[in-house]
């Protein structure tokens, strides 16, 4: 009878202690990057994602797992964001042993307007990547439009929180370049060497 009333106390215990592992971080940055983020990623559509190709663009990276219900349950906000923000670009990336495999089982099951992909020399998991190290999933990271990780979020996040990344992420960036414009309409001279 004691065996039977201990069961559902070591799963309130499991619960409680899984939850108060998964305690949001603060939005800051933990780890502000010096330089851009060079990753490749493949996506699930067989394609090949390189970091440098979105330079010029905030981008929210989702490290997600598989088995994770938070990362999971972050699937909508996520799409919600892409679609209201189209000034971010959303990738979601399995970080996770195995996850080449899982990735067209998750990314059809997710349905996710943005894209989802890998990591296939799994440097990211192994933390040698411009993202830092993956101490949990999920995790979220905003760089800026010339590639640096800036801010970062562990844990189940809300809409505002994702909101808020994004932003640090925009203000972190540098001023757009400006085309220079010839005095008159005419083009500058160009010096001798």
């Amino acid at each position: 009878m004691s065996a039977r009333r201990s069961r559902p106390r070591g799963a309130v215990l499991a619960l409680v202690l899984s939850l108060g592992a998964c305690r949001p971080s603060p939005a800051g940055p933990a780890e502000t990057a010096v330089a851009p983020v060079e990753l490749t990623l493949r996506t699930s559509t067989g394609a090949e994602l390189e970091f440098s190709q979105l330079r010029g663009r905030v981008v929210l990276v989702a490290l997600l797992g598989t088995y994770d219900a938070m990362s999971q349950a972050s699937l909508e906000s996520l799409g919600r964001l892409h679609r209201h923000r189209t000034d971010v670009t959303v990738i979601a990336v399995l970080a996770q042993q195995g996850a080449r495999a899982l990735l067209d089982a998750f990314a059809a099951a997710a349905d996710a307007p943005y894209p989802v992909g890998v990591d296939p020399t799994e440097r990211l998991i192994a933390g040698s990547t411009g993202l830092g190290r993956v101490e949990a999933v999920p995790t979220f990271l905003a760089l800026t439009t010339d590639g640096r990780a800036v801010a970062r979020h562990v844990g189940y996040p809300t809409e505002a929180q994702l909101v808020a990344l994004c932003d640090r992420a925009l203000a972190a960036s540098p001023p757009a370049p400006t085309e220079a414009t010839p005095l008159f309409g005419r083009p500058a001279p160009r010096s001798s060497p």
